[in-house]
This record gives structure tokens, sequence and C-alpha cells, in this order.
């Protein structure tokens, strides 16, 4: 009778372990998918400081209007496509650079657009951002400056 109530007892404890492993497994991948999205904060700053980082998250090919030098002086503007070739690196504005600008946010749980204008100048830049997967990419741009 003795071997029988040890062996429940070790039954049970193997039982009472898989329970509490399971649960924590469970309550482990609810926080992963949370972890898995990254600020849009962190990915702007990292993505206008890093070169490489940033050519990651470009989704190229980036479809988008480009103010070509031979219509400089003209509101026309030509449609264009950058591919990994022909990309010129995002830079962060300077702090200096700020009073002359006007910076305006549209900003969702999946989508960013920021569009700067200049204030006293020919000056408009507008970047998408879309998440995917919990990451963030560039995928639309608008260059009209002059």
């Amino acid at each position: 009778m003795k071997k029988n109530t040890t062996l429940g007892f070790i039954l049970t404890f193997l039982l009472f372990g898989l329970f509490l492993s399971a649960c924590y497994v469970k309550k482990g991948n609810v926080s992963d998918n949370s972890d898995r999205s990254e600020s849009f904060v962190d990915f702007y700053q990292k993505f206008t400081t890093d070169s490489l980082f940033q050519l990651d998250r470009v989704e190229f090919p980036v479809h988008g209007r480009y103010m070509d030098n031979e219509l400089a002086g003209t509101t026309e503007s030509d449609s264009t496509t950058w591919t990994r070739q022909n990309w010129t690196i995002i830079h962060a504005i300077k702090q200096k650079d700020l009073s002359n600008l006007r910076i305006s946010k549209n900003i969702s749980d999946s989508l960013v657009i920021i569009k700067t204008e200049g204030i006293d100048f020919s000056f408009i830049f507008e970047e998408t951002y879309k998440s995917k997967d919990g990451k963030w990419y560039l995928t639309n741009l608008t260059d009209l400056s002059l």
C-alpha cells in the first residue's frame, strides 16, 4: 500500500509540475507577442542614424514623387521609384533647422506619415512608414525640394 501512495504522490507531483510549466509557457507566449512590436520612436531614431539599419528597413522599391532638377521652379513633379542602388540615406533633422520647418505627423498603430515643410522656402518631404510583423518599414516617399 505504501508503494501505491508513493507512486500516487510522484504522479500527482509530476502532473502538477506539468500543469505549472504549461501555464508558464502560455504566459511567456503572450508576453513574447507584445515584445515583438517595436516602438516607432525607437525605430525612427535608429533609422535616421544607422545607414545599414535604414537600408534593411526600406521596402524597396519605394514609390513616390520627386522634384526633378529640370522641373525646378515649377509645381510639377515626377513619379519615381527608388531602389537600393539609387537610394540616398535619410538623416535626422538637426535641432538648429527646426525653426525653419513645419512638421506634421499622422500616427496609428500600423501607419505613420511624417510631412516636413519649409516655412520660408520651397521644401516638402513626406515619409510613409508601415508596421509589418511588428517591425516598421519605409514604404513611400515624396521629396519636393527645390
